[in-house]
């Protein structure tokens, strides 16, 4: 519904059987629009929950939304709740909830669907809760602002390859960062 009617978007996806059906699962995305999420929350059958920024939480609709989906908002000021909050995302995660992580921090660079620089830190989820992690490649994102509200807009989605944790186990945080934004980038737009 938000998609469809608020949001104007028509989302499409290939790759849908790369979903792993459980396990803990976390998911990596390029993040280029506000509605990156919403976007990859249309294509998933299993349960999924967010790490949005706290200044989300201000907004009224969107926070009652995530709120509702269970998730773990990132206080970049707040060292300790950060470390709090990620705490129980990790055993969210490892109870079988999938949760999807924009590991370039904000919204970057509109004009280009490649990921310039993910988060090293962001990792740590993913190797604490031993999770397969899921790139995802969001494209046809430049267009989405100046054709919101009125105007429908073509998002498509790439589900790629999972990655197992017995992939990068032993891989610094940085090398895993390095991994998943070549996988990301070196795919084809579906």
């Amino acid at each position: 519904f938000l998609n469809r009617y608020i949001f104007g978007l028509d989302v499409s996806a290939t790759g849908l059987k790369n979903i792993p059906k459980d396990g803990p699962l976390v998911i990596y995305a390029n993040h280029k629009s506000y509605s990156d999420a919403f976007a990859i929350l249309q294509i998933f059958t299993r349960p999924i929950t967010f790490t949005p920024k706290l200044s989300v939480s201000k907004l009224p609709i969107v926070s009652l939304f995530l709120k509702s989906y269970r998730a773990y908002f990132i206080d970049r000021k707040d060292a300790r709740k950060t470390a709090k909050s990620l705490e129980e995302a990790i055993q969210t995660i490892q109870d079988g909830m999938a949760m999807i992580i924009f590991a370039e921090g904000s919204v970057q660079m509109r004009e280009n669907d490649m990921v310039t620089g993910m988060k090293p830190g962001s990792f740590k989820i993913a190797l604490r809760s031993e999770a397969t992690i899921l790139p995802i490649r969001l494209d046809g994102n430049k267009r989405i602002r100046d054709r919101f509200p009125f105007k429908r807009t073509k998002r498509k989605l790439t589900v790629l390859k999972p990655i197992s944790f017995d992939a990068y186990k032993n891989l610094k945080t940085n090398e895993i960062a390095q991994m998943v934004m070549d996988v990301i980038n070196e795919a084809q737009p579906s």
